[in-house]
Parts: structure tokens; C-alpha cells; sequence
């Protein structure tokens, strides 16, 4: 009996722990709100099956709904990846960020061969607001932008 319990506790904290970067992410799912001075912008994401969530960046004018990007992040083995694929760039193809860091609040996305952002970072502040970051070299000019969002649902 006491084998069968430890075998249950160590198989929950492996599942639980910051080993494991894809479950912590799931803390993204939900509606998520940026202020803009524009009316906000959106990112929302659900669970897909297995290892991924999905997800999308949008604004919302009047009766309409415009989707900016696409998102997914998924987990491929031991490798987690961000995949954005954004409205009007990139010939409408994703662009892959592969987790290069993780703790028990931050997830850096990188992708060093994008010519902007090559990271993408993901800082929790509370479960129910967190800052994303964008930010590379534009050029020759280190850029980064960051969103303050809190959680609508």
C-alpha cells in the first residue's frame, strides 16, 4: 500500500512540477485583455487534444471580430513550441518558437533566425494577469514591446 501511494505522489509532482513546462502553461487558458486606447485587444486560448492548446490574438469592432494571429503551443517529445502565424506576414505561414527557458512563472519562446522577435516571453504576474513580451533585433535595433493583460474569463 505504501509502494502504491508513493508511486501516485511521485507521478503527480512529476506532472506538476516546472519539469514539466507544457502543464504550467495551461494556466493560459481563457480570455485574456490588453488596454490599447483602442478598445483592447484580445488573446485567447483553450486546450486542444493531447499536448497542445490553441489560441488567437484579436480585436473586436463593433459586430466584428478581427483575428490578428493564430496560435499554438504544443509539446513534440521533450521540445514545447510557440507557433504564431500572423494575418498579412510571412506569406501566411507559422512561425515556430521553440521554449528556451522556463520557471515556475516565465516561459521564453525563442527563434533566433526570425528577423523580428526572435523571443517571445510570457511572465505571470497572478493567476489572473500577465505580461507578454516581443522582443529581437529589428535591423540593427533591439526592439521589445510588452503587454499588460488581465484575465476576462
Amino acid at each position: 500500500m505504501r509502494f502504491t501511494i508513493a508511486v501516485i505522489a511521485i507521478l503527480l509532482f512529476a506532472t506538476c512540477s516546472p519539469d514539466n513546462p507544457f502543464h504550467e502553461l495551461r494556466r493560459l487558458k481563457g480570455t485574456w485583455l490588453v488596454s490599447d486606447g483602442e478598445g483592447g485587444a484580445y488573446e485567447e486560448w483553450q486546450k486542444s487534444r493531447g499536448d497542445s492548446m490553441v489560441g488567437r490574438a484579436f480585436k473586436v469592432n463593433g459586430p466584428d471580430t478581427l483575428v490578428r494571429e493564430r496560435l499554438v503551443i504544443r509539446q513534440d517529445g521533450e521540445t514545447v513550441w510557440y507557433v504564431v502565424t500572423l494575418k498579412g506576414e510571412n506569406n501566411q505561414q507559422p512561425v515556430a518558437f521553440r521554449l528556451s527557458a522556463f520557471n515556475d512563472s516565465s516561459y521564453t519562446f525563442e527563434n533566433k533566425e526570425h528577423d523580428f522577435p526572435q523571443r517571445i516571453i510570457y511572465r505571470f504576474i497572478n493567476d489572473d494577469s500577465l505580461v507578454a513580451t516581443v522582443e529581437g533585433l529589428d535591423s540593427t535595433v533591439r526592439r521589445f514591446f510588452d503587454f499588460y493583460y488581465s484575465r476576462v474569463r
